[in-house]
């Protein structure tokens, strides 16, 4: 099954350990710092199974804010035979047909409007592609002669993407980074020598420069903006190979990525994942879970800067999927396996993706009978959204306004699916988080009940769904007014709320038998008030005080007045 782009070479090694680094900072002007191990903190999370094709292995490689993920599956035993993949939380997975002469698929970035990237095998050549749902396939490379191999290497929310290619120049094989405009359908810039490892929502590309410029031929890091001149920033001097993989967008721009040095590791080999912030122009190695010496990966960094994923090898070869928590100036690892419930089913070995809000895709180990077989996941905090609560509950016909809360920030508007499990409940089907809010209100309208009943109002954000009970409370007296001309007057009795389907009755009184009222007052379903006459009697005395009783169930209300 195809992975990302990854460039391997043969390279002098020698055994160092971490002690080592100080002694070649004079290569470079920047600061290396050493893995701190910490426990960072996470919030638990909750598993959804990306279902493959019959069972088939299969790799989701990247998760959006709507917790739909991408990737590839096998659709036959053979390894070799697989195609791209839509799937992520609760929601059935869907394999991509290919045309003629495609033999193989992968998709490995995704955006929240479902636009994604990858790779084909088109004719036999690796060949990047773009999708989007409703509209046929791009191929990012149309139009370039004499090329080997291209591929997708990210998607930001604008639909802007980014890829490279090799091809046969004048003067040998070159490679290429270039950027692609979906609606141009055209590739808007070329950079020679330039492997690309994402792009962010500011339209910034983070890239390897394969032919260093500096003097002492450091690894060099390039980061391409979407205006402007591109920066080279030089790597430390035990980098002896680069790959950035993710590039975030705040929090002083991040890159996470992998890289060979000639430092022998705990797990007996020389490669570590690697996190640059450009804003502190600080590099780190990202430790490992259980021993911050052992091979990490760095796959996925959030648009926050702030969290990333990858994995873990051990001394014994075995892959941990991995997260890591940015705090108190350390990249701090924790295992995916401490964030979910134990489950003696499931091996998580990769994480691969991560979304603004927290949610993280990977592949793990599933136990299929005898069988343990590569399966595909998407994790989401488990009050990834919750809604607001009415403490006592809400008179039946009133207008209720409850917030759907967001745990986490997005920085774009997200749109959360609402509904209901009863016709008393009237809502929008749709509320917005705007762009990098926490929260949004919605209105929802009720109707009258004839006695306490509990609704469910449901808040969908992809697949993730929460539910929230709220309790319908029959409507109370809340007020009445009356007023008087000579001969007798008006009334009228009101409810907080409004009446069931059966109505209310309301069962009237007056402190003096010759000020007569109805005995009772009939409010109909789902009306909040009813009128009344007033009748005076030729024995009420002019300027005596009479008070007009209303009661329903327990409550009651009362209104005085002097007659005229």
């Amino acid at each position: 099954m195809m992975k990302s782009l990854e460039r391997k070479g043969d390279f002098l090694m020698q055994r160092m350990n971490w002690k080592t680094i100080t002694a070649i900072y004079g290569l470079t002007t920047v600061a290396m710092v050493a893995p701190q191990m910490a426990h960072a903190s996470w919030p638990l999370y909750k598993r959804y199974e990306v279902p493959g094709y019959s069972y088939l292995p299969n790799a989701a490689l990247a998760v959006n804010s709507y917790n739909y993920a991408v990737g590839s599956a096998n659709y036959t035993s053979n390894a070799q035979d697989f195609t791209a993949m839509f799937g992520g939380a609760n929601v059935a997975s869907t394999f991509y047909t290919m045309p003629n002469l495609w033999n193989s698929m992968e998709l490995n970035s995704l955006n929240s409007k479902g636009q994604a990237v990858g790779s084909a095998y088109i004719n036999g050549r690796m060949t990047a592609v773009y999708t989007q749902p409703g509209l046929p396939y791009q191929n990012m490379q149309a139009g370039l002669t004499y090329t080997y191999q291209s591929f997708g290497a990210g998607v930001n929310h604008f639909g802007i993407a980014v890829g490279g290619y090799n091809r046969e120049g004048t003067s040998g094989v070159e490679t290429h980074m270039f950027r692609y405009d979906p609606v141009a359908q055209a590739r808007t810039g070329d950079w020679i020598n330039l492997i690309p490892g994402g792009i962010n929502e500011n339209g910034l590309m983070a890239a390897v420069n394969i032919k260093p410029t500096n003097y002492y031929k450091l690894c060099e890091l390039a980061l391409v903006p979407a205006n402007g001149n591109m920066t080279i920033k030089n790597a430390p001097g035990y980098f002896t190979w680069m790959q950035p993989n993710s590039v975030s967008t705040y929090g002083g721009l991040t890159v996470v990525g992998d890289m060979t040095s000639y430092l022998l590791n705990a797990s007996n080999s020389y490669k570590n994942g690697f996190a640059y912030n450009k804003s502190l122009d600080k590099w780190m190695i990202l430790g490992g879970v259980g021993n911050q010496y052992f091979e990490t990966h760095g796959l996925g960094v959030d648009v926050w800067g702030t969290k990333a994923v990858g994995y873990t090898v051990d001394q014994n070869g075995v892959q941990t999927a991995t997260v890591w928590e940015y705090s108190n100036g350390n990249w701090n690892p924790t295992a995916v396996s401490d964030l979910l419930p134990s489950d003696f089913n499931w091996k998580y070995t990769e994480a691969t993706s991560i979304s603004p809000t927290g949610a993280i895709s990977g592949i793990g180990m599933r136990r299929q009978g005898e069988r343990w077989v590569p399966t595909s996941f998407v994790l989401t905090p488990n009050a990834l959204i919750r809604l607001g609560a009415f403490e006592g509950g809400i008179y039946g016909g009133l207008t209720a306004s409850p917030t759907v809360h967001l745990n986490g920030r997005d920085p774009f508007t997200l749109t959360i699916n609402m509904g209901a499990d009863s016709s008393l409940i009237g809502l929008l089907n749709v509320v917005r988080i705007e762009g990098g809010e926490t929260e949004g209100s919605f209105t929802m309208q009720t109707k009258g009940v004839d006695t306490k009943t509990t609704v469910a109002v449901s808040a969908n954000l992809g697949g993730y769904s929460t539910v929230q009970q709220y309790l319908l409370l029959p409507a109370v007296l809340e007020g009445m007014t009356v007023s008087f001309g000579d001969g007798g007057g008006a009334g009228k009795v009101m409810l907080k709320g409004s009446a069931g389907p059966s109505g209310d009755t309301i069962r009237m009184t007056t402190s003096d038998p010759n000020v007569t009222v109805p005995a009772t007052v009939k409010i109909g379903a789902n009306q909040n008030s009813a009128p009344f006459r007033i009748m005076v009697g030729s024995g009420a005395k002019r300027g005596s005080l009479v008070t007009i009783t209303a009661t329903l169930g327990d409550g009651s209300v009362s209104q005085a007045f002097r007659v005229r």
